[in-house]
């Protein structure tokens, strides 16, 4: 079967302790671009100790098994992270122009 690398955005849900309660997973950001400037509490007032934080997630894949998994929060980029490596892979070129033209600008293409 060989190698396969796969990569998936996430909006984790985050308490205040830093620990992820839940993923919502999407294959193109602007699935998640609902979420942006929101909180869990909007949803749920009973989350007010929660946030949200988005990450893109890279799977690396032998043979049908799992092997490996990196993590790259785009948002921590230059920010001293007291949570998580902010960058634990190269990040293809295609994927931070996706966040800087659909998740900091907003802007959606079709397709």
């Amino acid at each position: 079967m060989g190698k396969l690398t796969r990569y998936e955005w996430d909006l984790e849900t985050w308490d205040q302790h830093g620990d992820v309660l839940n993923h919502n997973h999407a294959d193109k950001l602007k699935e998640l671009l609902f979420y942006k400037g929101k909180k869990p509490s909007d949803f749920n007032p009973e989350d007010t100790e929660q946030e949200y934080q988005l990450v893109l997630v890279k799977d690396l894949w032998v043979d049908g098994e799992l092997e490996g998994r990196q993590y790259w929060y785009p948002e921590f980029e230059g920010i001293d992270s007291r949570y998580r490596e902010v960058r634990s892979f190269k990040v293809p070129k295609k994927y931070e122009k996706e966040f800087e033209t659909v998740w900091e600008r907003g802007r959606i293409k079709n397709g």
